[in-house]
């Protein structure tokens, strides 16, 4: 509810950033994208390489456990230049059936849009003190 008030709160000053709902629509086409095409984690991985970016999978985001999202948003930002990459100029060049999918297209609409990566940035930075309250009461 907090992160939602924030980005609510943000949206209405500053009319670029995603709404929560957007933002996780977008990580669950991600995972979603990654598991039904087995073959483009070949040519991630090589795209992950060629950035010097750490190789990890993305995070599969489930609503029933909402703060795991903070997880899954932080590993997006850390691979966003490899699913750039990925999303807008190899699957448009190389691939143009995956092109065509809805669930592409919307990838790829949320990676053209300039003010994605800083909404996962705020996002990221919001949900920070959720994790820490989270994990203070799991030690508990």
């Amino acid at each position: 509810m907090y992160i939602t008030s924030c980005i609510k709160c943000c949206k209405n000053s500053v009319k670029e950033l995603h709404m929560y709902e957007d933002i996780e629509d977008f990580v669950q086409d991600l995972y979603t994208f990654f598991s039904f095409h087995v073959e483009f984690a070949d040519i991630f991985s090589d795209l992950q390489d060629t950035f010097d970016i750490v190789k990890h999978r993305l995070i599969q985001y489930s609503e029933v456990f909402f703060l795991s999202i903070y997880k899954v948003v932080v590993r997006c930002i850390e691979q966003y230049k490899s699913l750039k990459e990925l999303f807008l100029i190899t699957i448009p060049k190389y691939h143009s059936k995956v092109r065509k999918q809805c669930r592409v297209r919307r990838i790829t609409d949320m990676m053209k849009y300039n003010y994605t990566l800083p909404t996962l940035h705020f996002m990221a930075f919001s949900l920070k003190i959720y994790q820490i309250y989270e994990l203070f009461f799991q030690k508990n």
